[in-house]
């Protein structure tokens, strides 16, 4: 299970929405599959190229790593090129 990160520049949005052809052209450019859900209220947007992932439950720790990699660029802890390997041990 691989996350990866596809960003937009602010610029190129259209003024309502990103079209969901244009967020799969994104996954699609990073050579991976995956999928965006966005909840606003009661209002759920869907998008990218494997939507099907948005029904499949994960262990919630996966939705943390985006967030712990920015934070160890942030402070020099970590590199853009670094890879960090799993021991193997459950936890």
């Amino acid at each position: 299970l691989g996350l990866t990160a596809c960003s937009l520049p602010v610029s190129s949005l259209p003024s309502q929405s990103i079209s969901t052809q244009a967020i799969a052209s994104l996954f699609d450019q990073a050579q991976s599959s995956g999928v965006l859900v966005i909840q606003r209220d009661q209002q759920v947007q869907v998008y990218g190229n494997d939507l099907n992932r948005a029904n499949t439950e994960y262990v919630p720790a996966s939705t943390f790593k985006m967030l712990n990699a920015l934070i160890g660029l942030q402070h020099g802890k970590a590199t853009t090129n670094e890879i960090f390997k799993w021991d193997g041990k459950k936890r």
